[in-house]
């Protein structure tokens, strides 16, 4: 007895050696991300986090290690650390959607945390993610949540909306705990305040549950990777008959599905009924084709926690309460993703028809009426499409009894259908929005012309159908075309028409030039198109990038995206465009009609005439042109507009002699010209180098950048400039203006007067107008710089009788304008850039400026409107302004000088500072006493005996602008 004894503690002993070595441990988390992410922090945290098997722990871990990551203003800021606010972030790349990012947060949480998108739907666009959980009866309302119907959990889905007066949601979160009427969140593309839908960044947030802007929480069907164990109950079953007890039992079904149990009870109903109760439930038996069990359980959390395993009484909840929930009951079959078939009533031999919309049996044909196509929806339910018109098979409503039609499809409830094998070759087909009710042929008749309709389950024959699959034109065999790089093009739908736009959206038209039937193909490195409309370089895109059928096609901005990329197939010597959103929906004609103005959509590939266009290729810009090896020219853009300079921004402007408006043109060895601006030998530059369409101009010193070289083409008989960053946009007019300081960009090649420009060949200018940069600079010294050259105060603000008891109104600005020629600058300002003015202005200064005396306009510094009218003059329109109207204001001084017989250009300067300082009276008093030849000493030494008044009171500024003249003037 002793030895055994020892043998046992040896064994034991082994044993706790060994199950140590066994021990679960927590799963890795495993996410490639991008190579940007990879850099950051955010990256770094996500890599610590280890899954657990408990979905709704990991979802929220996950969300956790992301708190504080911001959007980027492009693709390569997708580390999180840099905020860009242009709605770039990791979870869209992932996602393949640059845009408003809350939903993409949740679902890329989710796909990294290894949850199905059958629990967690992958989505962009929160109103369909809710209805998917309202589809699957799992969402619940606030006010549910908030009279205690049901309490949230970490991991639940939390959707918002942006107003109390609005019932749709446009924000959605992930729930981390609910504690006293709290519920908190962790919550992408917000911020850290109140709820926004574009705050830019991941932030922890909290709520109260009575907090309106709430809509809906919901809760997901996670998985928890602890093991359960199933009992045995017995539990009354009185509670169960009716059409109820057709629905969960099914006693053909039962009995053919199980044969073994068959064998031992026949076809007694009874006995067949009290075995499932009594053993086949908790073996896990189905014993109905729309309606099992466990599923049930397994795929709704709520009843999952609730019952557990205890599968009678959660039967007991499905006929008290869940036959009118609408949720998941059963998992339905997967026939394919897209697929066309005939729908056959097997037990008359007839097929599913139209009369007008309503559907009805009838005898087999080819007709589209009787053909119909399926796709998949992300619930595995179907949508089922006539080829006829396109129209969706719908019910009138979920109850039994309602009619069964066609209609435009509305992504409803009543337009999508779970479909179940009856194990026969036949099908059930069950609406999403009825747990018991489905398709059923009335009176179980088998003549043509019968209608269909919606019914309660029973098993009979009225209610089983075949579903025959047609072979037809598949995507998925052909391979996407090479037919260019970089080329312009006409699409042509139908005889004499084409695609164009009405606004935004796009349809067909009668062919005609307009920029709207115009289409840039620019190819990408995965085979696809972008495809850019010329009217306003935006791309052709597919809404909200949907790949189901009859989604909306229409332009939106370049977001880089796969609504926007078009792979393009040949097709009986025609083309096929397919979106790089779907696999199986390309670009279609709404009907198949041929009439102007119809819309253009997305639709299931058949081959029909609707879906092939020809592509009508346009000559593009020929080779880059030779206009000689080293020249001066002007840049026309317009009639008496030139390429000029504000500072270092290059920009259009009046017509000239000034040295920023002169170019030298310097031909390089690939044929490209370095275009340098004469005024300080600086070259005509994209900026950053880089080619992006959008990119603005400027000038730089000589960095030999591909943004510095410029190749020009003849086109139409002027002339496109293209830098060597790009292969597709070209030197751009902003907005195609006319107006003076209108900025110059590169943009999307797109033919018109925006692009096209003349060179005016002229010789070498003269820079003695650098000099007036010069006493615009000493001018500003003396005014608001302390005298010193070089500086000046642009923002500054001056109150009334600061400078002297008569200035009863303010003075403002790096020139000193006072009173009305404030009022000037404000107005010029307002002129120039209306809208940045409108912004800035957030004090009515505008209203002043229309309604107020500005000669007795007055205000304290401190004041809200002082500070307003500093933002504005101190912004960059402001400072390009104030430049414009001292230069403006010392030419005509100058002129005024000139006209007193002062010719030294020195001595004009000298007088046009006494004019700005006193006004003409006090040159002409000056010059009184000058001797001529006016020269600037004999102006400087009569000035020393001009006392007893304003002018000659301001020694020290007199001698620092005849010391400056003197100095600095070339």
């Amino acid at each position: 007895m002793k030895k055994n004894w020892k043998k046992i503690v040896a064994v034991v002993l082994v044993l706790c050696m060994i199950i140590p070595m066994y021990t679960i441990k927590p799963k890795a988390l495993s996410y490639g991300g991008s190579s940007s992410y990879r850099s950051g922090k955010y990256y770094s945290r996500l890599t610590k986090v280890s899954l657990t098997g408990n979905q709704r722990t990991d979802i929220v871990n996950v969300a956790k290690s992301q708190v504080g990551y911001q959007e980027g203003s492009s693709s390569s800021q997708l580390a999180g650390t840099t905020y860009g606010g242009k709605n770039y972030t990791e979870y869209g790349r992932w996602y393949g959607l640059q845009d408003m990012w809350c939903a993409m947060f949740v679902s890329w949480c989710a796909d990294v945390a290894g949850v199905s998108s059958s629990v967690v739907p992958k989505h962009c666009y929160t109103p369909t993610g809710l209805q998917w959980f309202k589809d699957r009866g799992r969402a619940y309302s606030r006010a549910k949540v908030a009279r205690g119907e049901y309490t949230p959990k970490a991991g639940d889905i939390i959707y918002f909306k942006s107003s109390r007066n609005n019932n749709s949601t446009n924000h959605v979160g992930i729930v981390t705990s609910y504690k006293n009427g709290t519920v908190y969140t962790i919550e992408g593309n917000t911020s850290s305040a109140t709820i926004s839908t574009n705050g830019g960044a991941v932030c922890e947030k909290s709520y109260s549950i009575n907090n309106t802007y709430i809509v809906y929480i919901c809760s997901p069907a996670y998985k928890n990777s602890s093991s359960s164990t199933t009992t045995t109950q017995t539990v009354s079953t009185d509670w169960l008959s009716g059409a109820a007890k057709d629905i969960v039992f099914d006693a053909e079904y039962y009995g053919t599905r199980y044969p073994e149990i068959k064998s031992t009870y026949g076809t007694d109903e009874t006995k067949l009924f009290n075995y499932f109760i009594s053993t086949g439930i908790n073996a896990g038996h189905q014993a109905s084709p729309i309606f099992d069990i466990k599923y049930y359980v397994e795929n709704n959390e709520d009843l999952k926690e609730k019952y557990g395993n205890d599968y009678v009484n959660a039967m007991r909840h499905f006929v008290t309460y869940g036959i009118n929930e609408a949720r998941v009951t059963a998992e339905p079959v997967n026939l394919g993703d897209n697929f066309q078939a005939r729908i056959g009533y097997a037990a008359a031999g007839l097929n599913f028809s139209l009369s007008d919309t309503n559907v009805i049996t009838y005898n087999p044909s080819d007709k589209p009426a009787q053909v119909w196509t399926f796709e998949r929806h992300p619930s595995g339910a179907y949508r089922i499409v006539n080829s006829k018109n396109g129209y969706s098979l719908a019910t009138e409503g979920y109850n039994s009894e309602n009619n069964i039609y066609i209609a435009p499809y509305k992504d409803s409830r009543t337009q999508l259908w779970y479909i179940y094998e009856k194990g026969d070759g036949t099908y059930v087909f069950r609406s999403m929005g009825a747990s018991g009710c489905v398709i059923d042929v009335y009176g179980e008749l088998k003549d043509p012309m019968t209608n269909v309709w919606l019914y309660n389950y029973n098993g009979s024959g009225a209610q089983q159908f075949t579903i025959d699959k047609i072979s037809g034109p598949n995507l998925q065999n052909m391979k996407p075309v090479d037919i260019g790089t970089d080329f312009y093009a006409k699409i042509n739908a139908s005889v004499g028409m084409n695609l164009s736009l009405v606004d935004d959206n796009v349809i067909i038209y009668g062919d005609s030039s307009a920029a709207a039937q115009r289409w840039k193909f620019v190819r990408q490195s995965d085979g696809s198109y972008e495809i850019v409309n010329s009217k306003n370089d935006k791309l052709l895109d597919v809404y909200w990038a949907t790949g189901i059928s009859n989604s909306n096609v229409q332009i939106f901005q370049d977001h880089d995206n796969i609504a926007q990329r078009w792979f393009i197939y040949e097709y009986n010597g025609e083309y096929v465009f397919r979106p790089a959103c779907s696999n199986t929906c390309v670009l279609d004609v709404t009907g198949n009609s041929t009439e102007p103005l119809t819309n253009v959509q997305t639709h299931v590939f058949n081959g029909t005439d609707a879906q092939l266009f020809k592509i009508n290729k346009e000559n593009e810009l020929s080779a880059p042109v030779d206009l000689g090896t080293d020249f001066y020219a002007k840049i026309e853009a317009s009639e008496n507009m030139n390429l000029s300079l504000n500072d270092y921004n290059v920009i259009i402007y009046g017509d000239s002699t000034a040295p920023a408006q002169v170019w030298k043109f310097v031909r390089q060895s690939d044929g490209s010209y370095e275009i340098v601006n004469c005024k300080n030998d600086y070259l005509l530059t994209v900026e950053g180098n880089i080619g992006n369409s959008g990119t603005n101009v400027v000038i730089s010193p000589d960095g030999d950048g591909l943004g510095q070289r410029w190749f020009i083409y003849l086109k139409d008989g002027e002339y496109v400039f293209r830098p060597a960053t790009t292969s597709r946009n070209v030197l751009n007019v902003e907005g195609n203006s006319t107006k003076e300081l209108t900025n110059v960009q590169i943009l999307r090649f797109a033919k018109n007067d925006a692009q096209k420009f003349n060179i005016v060949f002229t010789d070498e200018p003269s820079r003695t107008s650098d000099n007036m940069i010069v006493f615009r600079n000493i001018m500003y010294a003396v005014e608001t710089g302390g005298e010193v050259y070089g500086k000046c105060d642009y923002a500054d603000f001056t109150e009334a009788y600061t400078n002297t008891s008569e200035e009863h109104a303010i003075t403002i600005g790096a020139g000193q304008w006072y009173g009305p020629e404030a009022k000037t600058l404000l107005n010029l300002i307002r002129s120039t850039d209306p809208e940045i003015f409108e912004v800035l202005d957030t004090e009515g200064i505008a209203s002043d400026l229309d309604n107020k005396n500005w000669s007795t306009y007055k205000l304290s510094k401190g004041s809200a409107k002082a500070k307003c009218i500093q933002k504005i003059i101190s912004s960059d329109v402001g400072i390009r302004c104030q430049d414009k109207l001292m230069d403006e204001q010392l030419a005509k001084y100058i002129k005024e000088a000139a006209d007193l017989g002062v010719t030294d250009e020195a001595a004009q300067m000298m007088c046009a500072n006494l004019r700005h300082l006193g006004g003409l009276s006090a040159v002409k008093r000056v010059l009184g006493k000058t001797s001529t030849p006016y020269t600037l000493d004999s102006i400087y030494k009569a000035l020393q005996s001009d006392t007893g008044n304003q002018v000659g009171t301001f020694r020290s500024r007199n001698k620092m602008v005849y010391d400056s003249l003197k100095t600095y003037l070339k």
